[in-house]
């Protein structure tokens, strides 16, 4: 039975930007998120375009509490199911920007089942058709409709859930062993792919009405990663030249073409509502992240000055890419040149993980102490 979610008090706290490095960005300020007495680290992993976030805190007793943060720094508690697996409730895959969460949640029989969370923190269970015993969603649009898996035994399918929790299921291949969808965008168009075998599965792509493309090249099969409001698929394509895999896009569903310059094994991780891509690519033998543009030219992302080291993870819709560089919080402009974000004096590393649509930059900072806090820049 879900509990009642608990508001938390006001935690925000800003670091000055007089201690930042000097290659920092000018006007980016840190912000620590906490959690409640008794929980001294926080973790997130989720952002939206109206600044809330998603994630957890713990403490050295006692299970993970899950929490969504406002953009004051304030919290709220995520109800759960009244299980306990792996030490937390809960985990939230995806965050709308009317502060929905999609995710699965745990039942006392540690059974997973697909759920959402409103605005207030209380959890919605959805629907699982006749027979499935266990289920998951793992993305949500800004309509509400959430996608996922409904599982029994070995078995999984791909299901989409409406606005009210009702579950549809969605369109599979003759012979099909399990289907998953990964994500749908704002239009309710998914993306996943279909098992036939251990060996064996096509990557797909369902429109609105749950009606399946297979995805694929003029060479060969390709799979989707990402997929952006305009339809764009994001993923890779066989290139029979190499017999590998490289990065590709189907701009509109769902014939895939390589990016340009790409290498065997390059990869395609994000892809923005304006066809800019992020991913890897090998150039001159040696694995690089890189920024493909809405033309195919390709810009590869170098670490902060004075670092030599780089991980980047996302980009939001201007182009602006955020990781770390050398275990500091840092993002990449048009430039391609990475910069530090500000930390406070007493901070030993710091990564970014996420960026919305207003620049603001989710991640982490770990203290001297070992203290661990989700932070976000803006």
């Amino acid at each position: 039975m879900a509990s009642a979610a608990l508001a938390g008090a006001l935690v925000l706290v800003p670091g000055p930007a007089a201690q930042a490095d000097a290659g920092a960005v000018v006007g980016k300020v840190m912000h620590q998120l906490k959690g409640p007495e008794g929980y001294p680290t926080t973790g997130a992993h989720l952002l939206n375009n109206a600044g809330q976030v998603v994630g957890t805190a713990q403490g050295a007793q006692g299970p993970i509490l899950n929490l969504r943060w406002e953009a004051d720094g304030s919290f709220t508690r995520l109800a759960d199911l009244g299980g306990l697996a792996h030490g937390t409730a809960m985990h939230a895959e995806a965050l709308n920007d009317h502060g929905v969460i999609a995710g699965h949640a745990y039942t006392p029989d540690l059974r997973q089942h697909a759920a959402t969370w409103d605005a207030t923190g209380a959890i919605r269970r959805l629907e699982e058709p006749a027979d499935f015993l266990e289920s998951a969603a793992t993305d949500i649009n800004d309509s509400g409709v959430a996608v996922g898996y409904v599982g029994r035994y070995s078995t999984n399918r791909a299901v989409r859930w409406d606005r009210d929790g009702r579950a549809t299921f969605l369109e599979e291949l003759p012979d099909a062993l399990r289907s998953h969808v990964y994500r749908i965008n704002d239009n309710g168009e998914a993306i996943g792919e279909i098992a036939f075998s251990m060996y064996h599965s096509v990557g797909v792509r369902w429109d609105a009405e749950g009606k399946l493309k297979v995805l694929k090249s003029k060479d060969g099969p390709a799979g989707g990663s990402d997929i952006n409001n305009r339809g764009t698929i994001a993923g890779v394509s066989f290139d029979p030249a190499t017999h590998t895999y490289v990065a590709a896009r189907a701009l509109r569903c769902c014939d895939f073409r390589p990016m340009q310059g790409a290498s065997p094994d390059s990869r395609i991780i994000d892809v923005n509502n304006r066809d800019v891509f992020l991913g890897s690519n090998k150039i001159d033998g040696k694995v690089e992240t890189v920024r493909w543009d809405n033309t195919g030219g390709m810009t590869v992302l170098r670490p902060a000055p004075g670092t030599t080291d780089k991980s980047v993870y996302q980009l939001n819709d201007a182009g602006v890419a955020v990781g770390s560089s050398d275990r500091h919080a840092a993002y990449w402009d048009a430039s391609g040149v990475g910069q530090h974000l500000p930390v406070e004096s007493d901070i030993r590393q710091s990564y970014g993980t996420a960026i919305n649509n207003s620049g603001h930059v989710l991640g982490m900072t770990v203290d001297w102490d070992g203290i661990r806090l989700a932070t976000v820049w803006k």
